[in-house]
């Protein structure tokens, strides 16, 4: 543990390296004009729900017509 607090390493390291590097990224790509603000990690860090935390099933179904429709999908009802 001692180790881990001098020179952090895991899954949260990770996360922030990942997201620096997003942010990077999308920052040398900004249009200044339509984004006056640069990008910060903090917007590309991941983010998880809580477990315990349940959908609506009108949350589920919306997420399921964005799929569907990202990759092309149809809608049919019965």
């Amino acid at each position: 543990m001692a180790y881990a607090h001098v020179e952090p390493f895991g899954e949260d390291r990770d996360d922030w390296r990942a997201a620096m590097m997003t942010a990077m990224v999308a920052e040398v790509n900004r249009n200044p004009k339509s984004r006056n603000k640069p990008f910060k990690p903090e917007e590309f860090l991941l983010k998880f729900k809580d477990p315990e935390e349940e959908q609506s099933w009108e949350t589920q179904l919306e997420f399921v017509k964005m799929f569907n429709a990202a990759f092309g999908g149809t809608v049919g009802k019965k």
